[in-house]
C-alpha cells in the first residue's frame, strides 16, 4: 500500500515539475483572470536557428527595442520586443519570426 501512495505522488510530482519547465520555456502560457485560471499551450515552435536569433536581437536593439542580451536565444524579452516591433509596424501580433516580420525586420536592416 505505501509504495502504490509513493508510486502515486511520484508521478505526480514529474507532472508538475514537466508542466513547470514547459511553463519555463514559453510552450505553456499560464495566466489567471475573472477567479479562473487558463492553460494555452503554444502550438508554434519557436525554435530559430542561433544565428537568426542572434541577427534579429541586434537589429532589434539598434531599432531601440529591448530584446534582452544579443545570445541568440529566443526568451521572453526577445519575445516582447517583436510583439512591440509588430505592433509600432501594423503587422499581426503573434512574438514570433514570422515570414512578414522577418522579412520587414532583416531585409531593411
Amino acid at each position: 500500500m505505501l509504495s502504490q501512495i509513493l508510486q502515486h505522488h511520484s508521478s505526480k510530482c514529474f507532472f508538475v515539475a514537466l508542466f513547470l519547465l514547459l511553463i519555463n520555456v514559453n510552450i505553456i502560457d499560464v495566466s489567471y483572470a475573472g477567479g479562473r485560471a487558463s492553460v494555452r499551450v503554444d502550438s508554434e515552435s519557436t525554435d530559430y536557428p542561433f544565428n537568426t536569433v542572434q541577427r534579429v536581437q541586434k537589429v532589434l536593439k539598434e531599432l531601440g527595442y529591448n530584446p534582452g542580451p544579443v545570445d541568440g536565444i529566443w526568451g521572453p524579452l526577445t519575445r516582447d520586443a517583436i510583439i512591440d516591433y509588430q505592433q509600432n509596424n501594423a503587422l499581426s501580433e503573434t512574438g514570433k519570426l514570422n515570414l512578414e516580420t522577418k522579412q520587414l525586420l532583416l531585409t531593411n536592416n
